[in-house]
């Protein structure tokens, strides 16, 4: 991995191992070592410690310098409450996306990414779908701010032990209900956006209430 002068080899790093907690690399409960990983993105251990304290900052790894860090495993509690919080931030930031105008790529990235889901065959593409679901909103809702706490409850959302269990409920809803909100993108109707994608956060926080029973 090469110095970029887009950006620091520790935040190269920190995105890199993000990306690997992401497609399942780092499954929750992993133990994370400045040695493993120096040797995993071929860099010294000095730009991986600094990504590590920034990825305990984002709440994704806990543990100290010199012991290690391990990728945090939410409980059922704080993981319902991420859920509440998406619903708030994820409506905000598909509302503001399409009153200040729908970019193309946004609806080809949600078209894809319902795609994706829809026909999902293999371990991880299903999980891989929803996310660029709800990633594609986040990323086009004009706020680096918002963005970021959006991307950081989404990542958190997605790697516990009960997760494959959540994605494959009602999976056909799932996909309805994706597809609603493509739907009320493309028409431009910020308010109808906004409560579709509100209730289906909702929905799916109800299904993992009923797991944790």
């Amino acid at each position: 991995m090469e110095r970029s002068r887009h950006g620091s080899t520790a935040e190269q790093v920190r995105k890199a191992i993000r990306a690997d907690i992401q497609t399942g690399v780092f499954p929750a409960g992993s133990r994370l070592t400045s040695e493993m990983l120096a040797e995993r993105y071929r860099v010294s251990r000095t730009p991986v410690r600094e990504a590590l304290i920034r990825l305990e900052e984002d709440g994704l790894v806990c543990g100290t310098p010199n012991a290690g860090y391990e990728l945090r495993q939410p409980t059922i509690a704080e993981l319902c409450e991420i859920y509440e919080l998406r619903e708030a931030l994820e409506g905000l930031a598909i509302e503001r996306t399409i009153r200040t105008g729908v970019p193309p790529e946004l609806l080809k990235e949600l078209r894809q990414a319902c795609e994706l889901r829809r026909n999902s065959s293999v371990n991880g593409e299903l999980e891989a779908g929803d996310f660029a679901f709800h990633r594609a909103i986040c990323r086009h809702c004009g706020s680096a701010a918002l963005r970021g706490i959006i991307d950081n409850t989404l990542l958190l959302s997605t790697v516990f032990a009960v997760a494959p269990k959540l994605f494959r409920a009602d999976r056909g809803r799932t996909d309805r209900e994706h597809e609603a909100i493509v739907q009320a993108v493309a028409d431009g109707d910020a308010k109808r956006a906004r409560r579709l994608l509100t209730n289906h956060i909702a929905a799916a926080r109800k299904r993992l209430e009923k797991l944790a029973k």
